[in-house]
């Protein structure tokens, strides 16, 4: 029987591009997600708000800190750990030869 002797940096590249082209856009748009909800929010406003209006402002901030972290979004983070992981490694054993 013959075996087939493949291309291994040719597997590597492909690997690479492929994972390459998920990872980096999600992973963008997680981030941007994440800043959005807590650092990049908006701020609180200076001006004097009624009783009933600063406790909907507060509410409403809560939910929108809340509404990120639901289950699809960690099992998507966790997707780009792994991801990330898997292109590091990809990448380390490119650049040693394969």
């Amino acid at each position: 029987m013959v075996r087939l002797q493949y291309d291994d940096a040719a597997f590597y590249i492909f690997g690479i591009s492929i994972i390459g082209v998920y990872t980096f856009p999600a992973t963008y748009i997680a981030v941007g997600k994440i800043l959005r909800s807590t650092v990049l929010a908006k701020p609180v406003t200076r001006r004097r708000l009624l009783k009933g209006e600063e406790e909907k402002s507060r509410r409403l901030r809560a939910e929108m800190a809340k509404q990120i972290w639901t289950p699809c979004f960690i099992a998507q983070l966790f997707v780009l750990a792994v991801l990330w992981g898997l292109l590091f490694t990809f990448l380390s054993s490119y650049t040693a030869g394969g």
